[in-house]
């Protein structure tokens, strides 16, 4: 493989023995005097400030270069002209001159630092002339069964969206606001950004498009725009990112800062930027300008990969400043934006500073410039092997007799050949460059030109896998306002966020009743297991009371599951507090009262040994709690395969979002069968009950065992509507307080206290009567 220099000279030389002879092997008929033929250059310009310009004058030196240079196109003189097309917004009009261009066969090679919109009106009617870009960023434009000479020096949007988005996940934002343009073909890319963000787990929650300026409809800009803004106001989203028309980012900043959402809480980003007027002027749309909006705004580019220090690259910066002294001397109507008025050399309209990347900051000429210069070097050196291999002439290629033969492997291939001056020589396919890297350029807040950035990222790009990396640079990072690096702004912050704060006195009263509740069924199971040879207890199964003990505590700690900002630990807990205690006190009801229907009701010959065992008063704790394992088994599996998670749910009557414990939709029919359990449990149990109703009074509680099993089932409804239908923190944990305090009272009180009173009150008589009256009372 040969290395061509930026220059040619050494790669021309190379070349002279292939281009005397054809394809074919005999001698070309190729005219060695540059007059045979003209090789066309058009420059086409929609009005787009100072790009035109710039790649015009890359473009003029490199022709300049190449008609000096007999070796290289030696029958053919290249011929730059400046070709103006009509404002984007007659899209009809620049279709027509489009077709004029093509059906004229007047130009050979096309390029323009176009919107995009212009240059897929110009290349869709021009398929077969190669055209080349700096600027045109449209994804469309990779397609090659559409656009197949069409190669460019800038990233796609689709390359910048996907550098959007690992900046976006750096920062852990996945709700966004998206800010298009109504003109041209940006708002198409919509889809694009859609499809790209939710793929990786970022949502566009807001998206709004941006007309252009009309003069016709008001004087200022703002009042034609105020609604988007004020629509991205309500949505209360803090992380925007703009694809917008490059000259339109100042005027979205302003409306943005008399919207209210610039500040230190805001992030904007954007792919594309140039500052397009005098920014001497102090007021824009009667509003004072102050670059200060500006500060942290993020504009994810190609970075520029001219290299000073290489000596071929020194030697043509030497060329570079000869050829503009040339130009600001005798050629100045040949540029449309330079401004021999103009003393300020930080202007990019300042003569000396129009070609330069960072005017007032640096020499180094601009990507537009030497991207044009090598564009016109690879495209001449694959019209000369296409000449060579065709065994033809220029004059040939001139008159569109080679048109087959012109491939964008041919340019792309003679690019990969260059040592390219802009950096750029290796090229995708598609004739995307082949990029490995872009960098997020920051905004100081101390100007509205790209000079008052900063390097504050580079984002590594991965073609293969498409996925990229942010490398950050904490020391250039800068948010919009003062605050530290690691004080990351929130993507989207609630108006108000419903939950129950441990904070509050009304929460800890909540809290202390519980606790105390709780502690007093504990001590209840405490003492029934302590008095459970006691006269009194032992008719009423103490093992029995100590279970719905137990069963009562873990109802009354329920509330408390719900307090809380992030649950991640009191979801799960919610699922098993109520629902375990609530299903523990029926079984243990159900079993107790089984018990009973076993001894009085059940024929000897029926028993068994196991029935025997399990309906053992001393073993009726555990076989509930066995039988309660086994009837909540839909719940256990919902813990296991579809968890509970904390999330927030937007509350559309109260504009509220609350805090719940969100189950997945595959959990619902196992809660649901959960649920169903203990109505039948419940049922049973009530049947049973019924079934002993007349058995002798010291054993009979059907009527409290009735009344409980009533507050249980109304406590179950009251659980499948909370678990189905979200409502206000406030309101979920007051019925959940009530609900559990009525549970335990009327419970505690039919099935534990008001026996454990009797109890109580007997043995203090005992202990306090005559030892005669102590034989009566036993």
């Amino acid at each position: 493989m040969i290395l061509l220099t930026a220059s040619g000279v050494m790669a021309a030389l190379a070349l002279v023995a292939a281009a005397a002879t054809g394809a074919g092997g005999g001698p070309a008929i190729r005219a060695d005097n540059k007059s045979d033929a003209v090789l066309a250059v058009a420059v086409l310009s929609d009005g787009y400030p100072y790009r035109p310009d710039q790649q015009f004058f890359g473009m003029r030196m490199a022709a300049l270069e190449i008609n000096n240079l007999s070796t290289l196109l030696p029958g053919a003189t290249l011929n730059v002209q400046r070709v103006t097309l009509p404002p984007m917004s007659q899209l009809a009009a620049i279709y027509d001159k489009a077709v004029d261009i093509c059906d004229s066969r007047n130009f050979s090679f096309l390029a323009g630092n176009l919107r995009s919109s212009t240059t897929y009106a110009t290349t869709i009617v021009c398929p077969n002339i190669p055209f080349v870009s700096t600027l045109s960023s449209a994804p469309v434009l990779s397609d090659k069964t559409r656009f197949p000479l069409f190669f460019r020096y800038t990233h796609s949007f689709a390359q910048s969206a996907r550098a959007s988005i690992s900046h976006f996940k750096y920062f852990g934002w996945s709700k966004v606001g998206l800010v298009v343009s109504n003109t041209g073909i940006l708002p198409d890319l919509r889809a694009m950004y859609f499809s790209m963000f939710s793929e990786s787990g970022i949502n566009i929650l807001a998206n709004v498009l941006i007309p252009a300026y009309n003069p016709a409809i008001s004087r200022l800009y703002y009042p034609q725009i105020r609604q988007p803004f004020e629509f991205l106001k309500a949505s209360r989203l803090r992380i925007f990112v703009a694809c917008i028309d490059a000259a339109q980012m100042i005027d979205i900043m302003l409306a943005a800062n008399q919207t209210g959402l610039v500040g230190r809480d805001y992030v904007w980003a954007t792919n594309q930027f140039i500052s397009v007027y005098d920014m001497t002027i102090s007021q824009r749309w009667d509003v004072a300008l102050d670059p200060k909006i500006m500060r942290g705004v993020s504009l994810i580019t190609s970075e520029n990969q001219f290299i000073a220090q290489d000596p071929v690259v020194c030697a043509w910066t030497d060329r570079f400043r000869e050829r503009l002294a040339e130009a600001l001397a005798r050629e100045t109507g040949m540029y449309t934006d330079i401004n021999m008025s103009q003393t300020d050399a930080s202007q990019q309209d300042y003569p000396g500073s129009l070609f330069l990347d960072d005017p007032g900051t640096d020499n180094q000429p601009s990507l537009f410039v030497t991207s044009a210069y090598d564009a016109v070097w690879a495209t001449a050196y694959a019209f000369d092997e296409i000449i060579t291999e065709s065994n033809s002439t220029a004059r040939a290629l001139a008159n569109g007799l080679l048109d087959s033969q012109v491939s964008l492997g041919k340019i792309i291939g003679a690019a990969s050949r260059l040592q390219a001056i802009s950096g750029v020589s290796m090229f995708q396919s598609n004739g995307d460059p082949l990029r490995e890297k872009m960098i997020l350029l920051q905004f100081t807040g101390t100007s509205f030109s790209i000079g008052g950035t900063v390097k504050a990222a580079i984002i590594l790009l991965n073609a293969t896998t498409l996925n990229s990396s942010l490398v950050v640079d904490k020391g250039q990072f800068l948010w919009a306002g003062v605050r530290d690096f690691s004080d990351t702004p929130i993507d989207y912050p609630l108006a108000d966020e419903d939950f129950v704060s441990w904070d509050w006195a009304f929460t800890r009263a909540i809290v202390g009743i519980c606790v105390i509740m709780s502690m007093s069924c504990t001590a209840t199971a405490v003492f029934v297991w302590l008095a459970r040879n006691s006269s009194q207890l032992r008719p009423m199964c103490p093992s029995a009371m100590i279970a719905i003990a137990i069963s009562l505590g873990l109802i009354q700690s329920s509330p408390i599951a719900l307090i809380g900002k992030h649950k991640p630990v009191s979801c799960a807990i919610q699922l098993w507090l109520a629902p375990f205690g609530t299903m523990l006190l029926i079984i243990t009801i159900l079993v107790k009262n089984l018990q009973l229907f076993f001894i009085f009701r059940l024929a000897m010959r029926t028993r068994s040994k196991t029935l025997e065992w399990m309906l053992a008063a001393k073993n009726v704790a555990l076989f509930s709690a066995i039988l309660t394992a086994v009837a909540c088994t839909p719940f256990m599996f919902v813990t296991w395969k579809a968890p509970s998670k904390s999330q927030l749910v937007y509350i559309d009557d109260s504009d509220t979002y609350k805090w719940v414990c969100k189950s997945p939709p595959e959990s619902h029919p196992w809660i649901d069968i959960g649920f169903a359990l203990m109505l039948i449990v419940a049922i049973c149990a009530g049947v049973l009950v019924a079934m002993n109703g007349n058995l002798p009074k010291q054993l009979n509680d059907s009527l409290n065992a009735h009344i409980t099993l009533l507050v249980v089932t109304l406590n179950i409804g009251v659980g499948i509507a909370r678990f189905t239908t979200p409502s206000s923190g406030i309101s979920q944990i007051t019925q959940e307080f009530c609900l559990s305090i009525v549970t335990v009272g009327v419970a505690g009180y039919f099935m534990l206290w008001r026996r454990i009173y009797k109890t109580v009150r007997d043995q203090i008589q005992m202990r306090l009567a005559m030892p005669e009256q102590r034989i009566a009372l036993k």
